[in-house]
């Protein structure tokens, strides 16, 4: 747990453009003593004055992609303290020591960081503060700089010396929310202060004998099992690794899987999800009919949303067979 956590806010400073202190995660976690996995959600909400009727009244049918109206209340945080409250064992200020020197001090700029502040310039500029972080002089640095993160080095001191407290009660917390308001966002301290993660069973699924575990909704969890469940019947083994069919059958799955999971995911304390019928293996074969040998689903007809995407994997396994494996997302 305690090297799960220190990697995650290590890649909170180095790979900013896939994950955050700022965004959420999703845990399974391991038990070796107990052989037992549960999940930690340690998803944010958005804020309670995020209504319809509050987007109606400025004039929005959606919610804007790049606006602080899309933003939710940082989850990761509070995922990171349970997590080591249930589970650490070193100190928990030890485990913000080098993410906090990586941010001070500066960490190489990896070349797929390169590339994300080039193509994301009109986004950076149009934001002075951000800007000023990711881009010397205006220009994008070259692969092997150092980009240097005081204010995030500041951050992980705070929560390294109090926990949650500075980041949902506290000058973090205020200072994320006196932001928001300037520019139009709906955030504030009382939705900060309500964060809280949650403790749940996962999801369980097969697949040939060997059992998998997944996150709950909200997390996108089920439409890996769905993807087991629809090829089990298929010998995918005896495919050409990455050839043709073995592709076309991966990729067709997975779009099936998405579309399900575009059609039926969504915050469980709001909205009724059929997760016995969609983790059924009948139900599997039933989607599995759809997948042709000799055409592909055109993507929008299927329909599923977008590939982009804007996540690390974490995983952390120690000498007594305890496992931590983690999402952690800007989403």
């Amino acid at each position: 747990m305690d090297a799960a956590i220190a990697a995650n806010a290590v890649l909170a400073v180095a790979y900013p453009q896939w994950c955050s202190v700022g965004g959420d995660a999703f845990w399974l976690i391991y038990d070796a003593r107990r052989r037992e996995v549960r999940a930690l959600v340690a998803a944010g909400r958005a804020p309670a004055a995020a209504t319809l009727a509050e987007f109606e009244r400025r004039g929005l049918s959606e919610i804007p992609p790049r606006s602080l109206l899309a933003v939710t209340v940082p989850g990761a945080v509070d995922g990171w303290v349970e997590a080591h409250r249930a589970h650490g064992r070193l100190p928990w200020r030890s485990l913000f020591d080098a993410a906090i020197d990586y941010a001070g001090n500066g960490v190489p700029v990896t070349a797929r960081l390169r590339g994300w502040i080039e193509r994301s310039l009109p986004v950076l500029r149009a934001q002075p503060t951000t800007a000023k972080i990711f881009l010397r002089d205006g220009t994008v640095p070259r692969a092997g700089d150092r980009l240097f993160q005081a204010d995030l080095a500041r951050t992980l001191e705070l929560i390294a010396q109090s926990g949650r407290e500075s980041f949902y009660h506290g000058e973090i917390a205020r200072a994320i929310v006196a932001f928001s308001k300037a520019a139009g966002g709906l955030h504030t301290e009382a939705d900060f202060a309500a964060q809280r993660s949650e403790w749940t069973d996962p999801l369980a699924g097969s697949y040939r004998g060997v059992t998998i575990y997944e996150t709950p909704p909200p997390s996108q969890g089920f439409a890996a099992l769905l993807m087991l469940h629809m090829l089990e019947d298929d010998d995918v083994g005896a495919l050409e690794y990455l050839g043709p069919d073995h592709l076309h059958l991966l990729v067709e799955a997975k779009k099936i899987a998405f579309a399900d999971r575009n059609r039926y995911l969504a915050d469980p304390a709001f909205a009724e999800i059929p997760m016995a019928k969609l983790l059924s293996k009948e139900y599997a074969r039933e989607r599995r009919r759809l997948i042709r040998p000799d055409r592909g689903w055109v993507w929008d007809q299927v329909p599923a949303g977008s590939l982009q995407g804007d996540t690390v994997y974490v995983a952390a396994v120690d000498a007594e067979g305890n496992a931590a494996s983690l999402i952690q997302s800007i989403y």
